[in-house]
């Protein structure tokens, strides 16, 4: 990887943010050459939410602790394991900031070329009765600059026993002309844009 490359986690829920003890999504963003504020040889950490109010957080890369995010988080060498890993993880003040697990979700995710992701669920009734989004591990097409792509699931919507299917980018400025499909019946085309909300998908009717 190089400076300026980002490994993205899955999102996760927080419980007990600035917003009272509603749930906030939220991601880990790890650029381990460091991001364009970086010193060379640190790695950068965030954590970015849906939240659109600041919260004090404490991040930990490995035995590293900072309040917030850093573009100069620390020097991967000194947090990587034995085994090659680093631990990433964040504490909410008060004692609740306990990440809430998503639904157990059983899939799998094939790539075919650079241009096919074909994403499976196997335990669809679950994940209808949960009502929570879901997302798919990451993957990339094209060319690595465009980062970290995935798709989302919406159980319960527009209508119950229904979902809607959403493709992602954190890209801020790629725009994509994107196919989806799900089994032999249901098809769409739409241009994705970069770090759009699913609200704003939903509007735009960028979704299947």
């Amino acid at each position: 990887m190089r400076c300026g490359d980002l490994v993205e986690s899955r999102p996760f829920r927080l419980h007990g943010g600035a917003e009272g003890h509603s749930e906030v999504r939220a991601r880990f963003q790890l650029y381990p050459k460091g991001d364009s504020d970086s010193t060379e040889g640190h790695c950068a950490l965030w954590l970015t939410t849906d939240s659109q109010t600041r919260m004090p957080v404490r991040l930990h890369l490995g035995s590293v602790q900072r309040d917030g995010g850093a573009a100069d988080f620390g020097k991967l060498e000194d947090v990587l394991s034995a085994e090659g890993a680093v631990d990433i993880g964040v504490t909410l003040p008060d004692d609740a900031g306990e990440a809430l697990a998503m639904p157990i979700v059983q899939q799998s995710l094939q790539l075919t070329g650079l241009q096919l992701a074909e994403w499976k669920l196997y335990n669809v009734k679950e994940l209808l009765n949960a009502g929570q989004l879901v997302s798919s591990p990451p993957f990339r097409f094209h060319h690595v600059l465009l980062g970290d792509m995935y798709l989302e699931l919406l159980p319960g919507h527009p209508f119950a026993e229904h979902c809607t299917i959403f493709f992602r980018c954190r890209v801020p400025t790629m725009k994509l002309l994107v196919g989806l499909e799900v089994g032999q019946h249901f098809a769409r085309s739409f241009e994705a844009v970069g770090r759009s909300s699913v609200e704003q998908d939903l509007k735009e009717e960028r979704c299947l």
